[in-house]
């Protein structure tokens, strides 16, 4: 696991910026899947990442809630990641 703030009540001002409010998509194809966020109104994507296994890896819940979830998202095969 990696290290987050874990309560979804955290993520407030001064803690959390919103930069963007989006719409998920995960697509799959046999074992390989992909989440995309996209901007809600446009349908432009915002954020694209592969997703293997582990799971884990890629979405951690949060301590406060069954709705919020963190999502990691990587870039140039791992190097970069949000």
């Amino acid at each position: 696991a990696w290290q987050v703030i874990g309560r979804a009540a955290e993520w407030v001002e001064p803690h959390a910026k919103l930069i963007s409010t989006c719409r998920i998509k995960v697509m799959s194809r046999g074992k390989d899947a992909t989440i995309r966020l996209e901007d809600s109104r446009s349908g432009e994507l915002f954020a694209e990442t592969p997703v293997c296994e582990p799971l884990d890896k890629y979405v951690e819940p949060v301590l406060d809630s069954s709705r919020y979830f963190v999502l990691r998202l990587e870039s140039d095969g791992g190097k970069n990641h949000a």
